[in-house]
């Protein structure tokens, strides 16, 4: 348990926390289109095996690439959904995706939150510098890299596993069984506006005692840091809030709730309606879950499986953040070769 102060001399005091927007982007990157690859994309891709369009998709992206017209980041999911392929196949998986990226890597969701939250608060410009580190280069040819990555993984599987085992009241209420429109529509509004709830309770918290508690989530024999301290912990410490900061985000919770947040709202939309459903959860959905948020905001492309895209687009999260969706069905897969014809030509 950490206990961090609001009213520290640096946290309260001082000048504003200024936002400085692509201080190592090659403007380039700017032009192209970003196409999120799944690692499920990746692997098909370098199948041996693997049917047609696949093979077509590969040969266009490289040219695609090569004619500067797309770039394929990487990201910390690909790594981590990549590393039970052995080491052989995780670094020839690696290494292409690495050629088609720029060096460009989506940074971590928590990052994203807390970057898109203070730009949002002091009106800055949301940029590539706001979802992506430069300059990074392949990770896992590094045999000793692979090694620790493929024991995250591990562990990362069981805490994950271990966190989605209870399921929510909303959940058990609904059940399997069929429930009209207008009872789904208020149960899923409801299900987000408890996430909202809780925030706001920390963001209180704060204001009332000058201090926060960071507290640890129990997931079996290991806390984990909870989600939502950890994002205050960011703001406070990382982002400089002060007290008007904070009273400002607790206003626009209220009054949008994490409508104005895209990683937010992506998160807790999702999340909310496979509670909806009643569907159970595991390691690969948190994955996605985190993919998604981070890459959809800031993608042109995302590919994704069918169960996420269609969530995606029941949701119509796809029309709000203008991102094209597809998943390795035959006839996305046919668009995306036609995409790709038409950005080369």
């Amino acid at each position: 348990m950490v206990v961090f102060p609001l009213s520290r001399k640096g946290l309260w005091d001082g000048g504003r926390n200024n936002y400085i927007a692509d201080c190592n982007m090659d403007n380039s990157i700017s032009k192209k289109k970003i196409i999120y690859l799944d690692q499920f994309a990746v692997s098909e891709m370098m199948d041996r095996n693997s049917n047609v369009e696949w093979k077509e998709i590969k040969k266009l992206l490289l040219k695609a690439y090569k004619a500067g017209k797309i770039v394929c980041p990487t990201s910390s999911e690909h790594l981590i959904e990549t590393v039970p392929k052995g080491f052989l196949d995780a670094s020839d998986h690696d290494g292409f995706l690495s050629s088609l990226s720029d060096g460009l890597t989506y940074k971590s969701e928590l990052l994203v939150v807390t970057q898109l939250i203070s730009s949002r608060l002091r009106k800055n410009n949301k940029t590539l510098n706001t979802f992506f580190h430069f300059n990074t280069k392949e990770v896992l040819s590094n045999k000793k890299t692979y090694d620790e990555l493929f024991t995250h993984n591990i562990q990362s599987k069981e805490l994950m596993n271990f966190g989605v085992n209870d399921v929510n009241q909303i959940r058990k209420a609904v059940g399997s069984n069929r429930v009209d429109p207008k009872t789904k529509r208020t149960l899923y509004l409801l299900t987000k506006k408890l996430t909202v709830d809780k925030f706001i309770e920390r963001l209180d918290d704060l204001l009332k005692k000058g201090q926060t508690v960071l507290r640890g989530d129990q997931m079996g024999n290991t806390k984990i840091p909870n989600w939502i301290d950890s994002i205050i912990w960011r703001l406070l410490n990382v982002h400089k809030f002060k007290k008007k900061d904070i009273i400002h985000l607790k206003a626009q919770l209220k009054r949008t709730g994490f409508d104005s947040i895209p990683t937010l709202d992506i998160r807790h939309s999702l999340k909310a309606l496979i509670s909806l459903y009643n569907k159970t959860e595991d390691f690969g959905d948190q994955i996605d879950i985190s993919r998604i948020s981070t890459g959809l905001p800031i993608s042109d492309v995302l590919f994704t499986d069918k169960k996420r895209k269609s969530e995606i687009i029941e949701l119509e999260l796809d029309v709000k953040y203008k991102t094209k969706v597809l998943s390795g069905q035959h006839q996305d897969l046919c668009l995306f070769i036609d995409y790709l014809k038409k950005e080369i030509n």
